[in-house]
């Protein structure tokens, strides 16, 4: 899948242009994290609340254009964020499960190596 193609990206090779996407995937991912977090703080202060305003997804719906459906969605996530560990790890830049290799070989371990694992990503079959 070598090649490049016309546009602001032509020079750049499929393969970078597939690297940075994932890396701008998780910078997007670092930050919606910091996001909800924020969210979150400014709900539990309940910053949101004035004479006027009637909830926090209320408040998202206003000031962050997020659809009124969706905001209580919004709020409840950021609300649930803190997660044992995950916090810690995402600031270190690494992940909170062990990557999906690792995690095979630890299952072949457990089972005592004789189990075969499958080419479907994400199963292990005993």
């Amino acid at each position: 899948m070598e090649g490049t193609s016309s546009g602001t990206h032509g020079a750049v090779s499929t393969r970078e242009l597939a690297a940075r996407i994932t890396e701008l995937c998780g910078h997007l991912n670092a930050a919606n994290r910091r996001w909800l977090a924020l969210i979150a703080e400014f709900d539990r202060r309940k910053g949101w609340s004035d004479s006027l305003t009637q909830s926090c997804a209320h408040w998202l719906n206003w000031q962050c254009g997020i659809a009124l459906g969706a905001a209580p969605c919004v709020e409840r996530a950021g609300s649930r964020l803190p997660l044992p560990g995950l916090h810690a790890h995402a600031l270190r830049g690494r992940p909170s499960r062990p990557p999906l290799g690792r995690r095979r070989r630890l299952a072949l371990q457990k089972a005592g190596g004789d189990s075969f694992v499958s080419a479907a990503p994400g199963r292990i079959n005993t």
